[in-house]
């Protein structure tokens, strides 16, 4: 594998670096644990990453890649709704898919 692999997942990782301190919840069954830190989950990711890194068999190392993709994806789901709940000071857009119905007022106009 690359030599630098870790490092290069480690600095993807950075991302979470603000919110180490938060407890967040991750349903998916691809952590040890489902409730823990975000500094924790990262922790569980580099070791996903560091087993991959030492995979010479082709299936394994699959193995180990979807399960690293699948370990990010879903901790930046969790860090996302994270800064819904916390209004972590960034502005958010709402966009809202109800669309008030058109009216079509007719106007009699009085005759000159």
């Amino acid at each position: 594998m690359i030599r630098n692999f870790p490092i290069l997942v480690q600095k993807q990782l950075d991302i979470f670096l603000p919110f180490y301190d938060y407890e967040v919840i991750i349903s998916e069954n691809i952590f040890s644990i489902s409730k823990q830190k975000v500094s924790l989950f990262v922790q569980e990711i580099m070791q996903t990453a560091n087993e991959l890194n030492k995979q010479y068999s082709e299936d394994y190392a699959n193995a180990y890649a979807a399960k690293l993709f699948q370990q990010y994806e879903a901790l930046t789901q969790a860090v996302k709704i994270l800064k819904l709940t916390n209004g972590n000071n960034e502005t958010l857009l709402f966009q809202s898919s109800f669309q008030f119905p058109k009216i079509f007022i007719r106007l009699r106009l009085p005759a000159v």
